[in-house]
């Protein structure tokens, strides 16, 4: 009898523990196909020169749902399985990082100066690489742009470090 009690214990566990494991997976499964379907619209913003739709996301009119529709560019794509509890982790999420580097650079100084006004106060992973490109586009800034950095969580030291990292992209 006690087995009998111990085997239905044994088969709920395993139970509960194999939901689990389907939920989990299904989850992560929707998020990568998701950041697949996000990353190929960024990509082709990026072809295209749409360097702030590519890198930012935005949002669109859908007419055949009669909403607006979010995608997602390379910042949002790079945080997807950011989480540590996320696993196996997904090599979609630093190509998109890579891309969201690449794409700083070929925004002109207008365009890099809206969107650092836009996302400074954001979770943003790129913003100190922002940072540290208008301080050596806009040098009569600089001391600015050092005294930002430090305050989004940068080393005024490491200004350089996150510029060359970020020109190692440039093609």
């Amino acid at each position: 009898m006690k087995k009998t009690k111990l085997s239905k214990k044994i088969i709920i566990a395993i139970t509960l523990s194999a939901i689990v494991l389907l939920a989990y997976t299904l989850g992560w499964l929707e998020t990568y196909f998701l950041a697949e379907k996000y990353m190929e619209k960024a990509l082709n913003n990026y072809e295209s020169g749409e360097f702030l739709k590519a890198i930012d996301g935005y949002e669109h009119y859908d007419e055949q749902k009669g909403e607006y529709t979010y995608w997602a560019g390379f910042v949002q794509i790079s945080t997807m399985f950011s989480s540590s509890f996320s696993f196996p982790k997904s090599s979609i999420s630093s190509d998109a990082h890579k891309m969201g580097l690449k794409t700083i650079i070929k925004l002109n100084d207008k365009e890099l100066m809206s969107y650092f006004k836009k996302t400074m106060r954001q979770n943003n992973p790129l913003i100190l690489y922002v940072c540290s490109e208008l301080y050596h586009r806009i040098p009569k800034n600089a001391d600015y742009f050092s005294t930002v950095f430090e305050k989004l969580g940068g080393n005024k030291e490491n200004i350089e470090k996150y510029y060359l990292e970020l020109h190692e992209f440039k093609q």
